[in-house]
């Protein structure tokens, strides 16, 4: 897989962390009244949130697993080659810089 085609899946993947983040946010806003129980409905809410998150974080994890092994197979390949090509030693340092930070992200 080349540069670009990496940079464009972490870009997709960056971006699905961050809707899975706002449903997050969304879900930490829910609340209830102490002693209240959740109307009809509410409670089901609160669980469909949860159920997506889990999953979106559990495919994120995944999805960035080969990710961080495609770039990090991009790097030891790219070492055979001449040092000739800065700007892709460039891309290469910045992708696995952007990888880096997104795992971060996902631990949080």
């Amino acid at each position: 897989m080349n540069t670009k085609e990496l940079s464009s899946q972490l870009a997709a993947l960056s971006d699905s962390v961050r809707t899975t983040f706002q449903l997050i946010g969304r879900l930490s806003k829910l609340s209830f009244a102490p002693g209240s129980t959740p109307l009809q409905g509410d409670g089901d809410v609160r669980v469909e949130l949860v159920q997506d998150i889990y999953e979106s974080l559990k495919q994120h994890d995944e999805s960035f697993e080969l990710l961080r092994q495609e770039i990090e197979d991009l790097n030891t390949n790219s070492g055979r080659t001449s040092r000739r090509d800065s700007e892709k030693s460039r891309e290469r340092a910045r992708l696995s810089a952007q990888v880096a930070r997104l795992g971060e992200d996902l631990k949080q």
